[in-house]
């Protein structure tokens, strides 16, 4: 081992480096780098699958949604758009003079829903976020947890218009946050 490391690594002074140290140097370099990515690799590969097929640390995506629920009060009956057919966007469109109350409500035992979360709601251009839903959440302010399991509010409108609800999980840090039974006038 010496003699080689003497042979290919030793600089003396006033010596040039030849082509054929230099290659040997850039080949062993190069051959050291793919051996401890390919070491890396296989550990990390490993770790990962042993970890998996064990349970071990074992992750559960958690969901929000609400059940929404629309009932005309004046005008046709609000439209679902066939393009949101999942729970976690729904867009309405309601059409011109028309008034419609929009009730959402929390799935009862469902195991992997979040323990809070709040809805965006877009009528047209008007932006507001509905209190969190949950069992003991504590509302801005307020310092007794409270249980909601339904929100509703109330839109008026004299020209067609499209309303968009988003359930979010987690604390709206956002605002307006409108509480129950708010109505959204549009002229």
């Amino acid at each position: 081992m010496w003699a080689w490391y003497e042979k290919y690594y030793k600089i003396r002074d006033n010596e040039k480096i030849s082509d054929q140290k230099m290659m040997v140097r850039f080949v062993v370099t190069l051959v050291i780098i793919i051996v401890c990515l390919l070491g890396m690799s296989a550990t990390s590969i490993a770790f990962y699958t042993v970890s998996i097929e064990t349970g071990s640390n074992t992750v559960t995506p958690s969901t929000f949604y609400v059940l929404p629920e629309v009932t005309a009060s004046k005008g046709k009956e609000a439209e679902r758009d066939a393009q949101y057919k999942t729970v976690y966007k729904c867009v309405y469109h309601l059409s011109a003079d028309s008034e419609c109350t929009f009730t959402l409500t929390l799935p009862d035992n469902q195991t992997n829903l979040a323990t809070t979360g709040y809805c965006r709601v877009r009528v047209g251009e008007t932006t507001f976020y509905t209190k969190q839903f949950g069992k003991d959440v504590l509302d801005v302010g307020s310092t007794q947890p409270t249980t909601r399991t339904t929100v509703n509010f109330v839109v008026k409108t004299a020209s067609a218009v499209d309303v968009t609800i988003e359930p979010c999980w987690g604390t709206c840090a956002l605002t307006p946050i409108q509480d129950s039974g708010y109505q959204v006038n549009l002229s």
